[in-house]
């Protein structure tokens, strides 16, 4: 099976991630983590930048200065554009390699693992209307930059994540309706992170250092809610503690567990 795996930032996707790694052996791509391979020295993705934008944007290493990026990105709104229109296309065709190359070699080997889960803030179906996910990737070199090798993580659950109150409209992990399926399609089902906002501004604030008014801005780069929710096959509340993560995942996967 092949599982997208979709949700703003702050929603707590690398925890979802997480749990199916460890306790599901998933194998994972994360397309954050694809271009910036892409990206490095000699890759394609290193090729195209530097054509369009010089050497100006390399580091003494030769290696992409992806802070001296970011500062053009954010000063010139046409740069982000030109940047989303080369690096976008390598990472799905990346991404789609390496599904096809999961589903043929899981079909011949049955000690691999059943699953492959693509992480994306956003699904490819949207990425040329929104290309809204090289800004919070350009947001996170600047963190790395200036947390200096410190991990992040869009979604470690804070003591307080326990106390939020219930939220009465809180989906649960029952199957919705398929409206974004289409030909050719790599995969199986789509997973929505959902997480309340103010539960997502403050994961950013503890785990990024932003202010509250950065976290609005970056969470108001990305879709709303319901166009998120329009393109899932299943909804993971992301709102209580890890033990309630992992018994909806329980439930979606009980059938594939079955099966091995």
């Amino acid at each position: 099976m092949v599982i997208e795996l979709i949700g703003g930032v702050g929603a707590g996707k690398s925890r979802v991630l997480q749990i199916l790694k460890e306790e599901y052996g998933a194998a994972v791509i994360e397309t954050d983590q694809t271009a910036r391979e892409l990206e490095q020295k000699g890759r394609a993705g290193y090729r195209r930048l530097t054509e369009a934008f010089g050497e100006g944007i390399l580091g003494a290493d030769g290696e992409l200065d992806r802070r001296r990026l970011a500062e053009m990105i954010f000063s010139d709104e046409t740069v982000l554009e030109r940047v989303n229109e080369m690096i976008h296309p390598l990472v799905w065709e990346e991404v789609y390699r390496r599904a096809e190359e999961f589903r043929d070699n899981g079909s011949q080997d049955a000690n691999l693992s059943p699953l492959l889960v693509v992480e994306t803030a956003l699904p490819e179906e949207r990425e040329q209307t929104a290309n809204r996910e090289s800004a919070d990737r350009l947001e996170s070199w600047e963190d790395q930059e200036r947390m200096a090798g410190r991990e992040l993580a869009d979604g470690h659950e804070s003591s307080a994540d326990r106390d939020q109150p219930e939220d009465r409209g809180a989906p649960d992990a029952r199957k919705q309706p398929d409206v974004r399926k289409k030909p050719g399609d790599i995969y199986d089902e789509v997973w929505y992170v959902y997480t309340l906002e103010e539960t997502r501004i403050r994961r950013l604030m503890e785990s990024r250092g932003y202010s509250r008014e950065k976290c609005l801005a970056v969470i108001g780069q990305q879709p709303a809610e319901e166009e998120y929710r329009a393109l899932a096959d299943r909804i993971l509340d992301n709102n209580g503690d890890e033990e309630q993560l992992r018994r909806q995942i329980a439930e979606i996967l009980a059938p594939c567990v079955e099966q091995t």
